[in-house]
């Protein structure tokens, strides 16, 4: 399917073609279940100020060390202007079902939430990722992407490349 046809499709459906075809969720081929890849470490960006950043605020950001200067973080406030991404290139060992999760700090923008679209090798994989939500708060936040009920991305073994963009999506009205 084409990406135009896919975005028009709601994740239920994309999720019910999924195992319909065979995929299923996989397990047990990740370290401790996660593959970890550092947001410092994008691949392609479409901005030079999209640069990788310090913070040191928490010692579970990586990498952490609080008598030097890390770079672990990017985009931070500067993350902000419609059509800005950022992507990454994951390798991933094995055909199924996965999902994703980010760990992210959005502390610029208060009382309303900032709105990204993701896509996975150039493709929107279904209609809600057109529209991916980061509330505010002053601290980090850990969340899999589809809130109560996350999502599961179909991936084929090999590499794949993330993409997250800045968009108005489903605020564009209001705003």
């Amino acid at each position: 399917l084409k990406s135009e046809e896919l975005a028009r499709k709601p994740y239920v459906d994309v999720y019910a073609e999924c195992l319909k075809n065979g995929a299923s969720v996989v397990s047990g081929v990740l370290e401790d279940g996660i593959l970890v890849r550092q947001a410092e470490e994008s691949y392609l960006k479409s901005d030079p100020s999209l640069y990788p950043l310090n913070d040191n605020n928490s010692p579970a950001t990586q990498p952490f060390d609080y008598r030097e200067k890390r770079l672990n973080a990017i985009g931070g406030s500067q993350w902000k202007y419609s059509g800005q991404w950022i992507s990454w290139k994951i390798d991933v060992p094995e055909s199924g079902l996965y999902h994703i999760g980010l760990r992210f700090k959005q502390n610029f923008i208060r009382d309303i939430y900032c709105i990204r679209t993701l896509y996975i090798d150039g493709e929107i994989p279904f209609e809600e990722a057109e529209n991916i939500d980061f509330y505010f708060d002053n601290n980090w936040q850990v969340r899999l992407l589809g809130g109560t009920e996350p999502f599961l991305f179909h991936l084929e073994k090999g590499e794949h490349e993330i993409k997250l963009k800045v968009t108005a999506g489903d605020l564009s009205d209001i705003l």
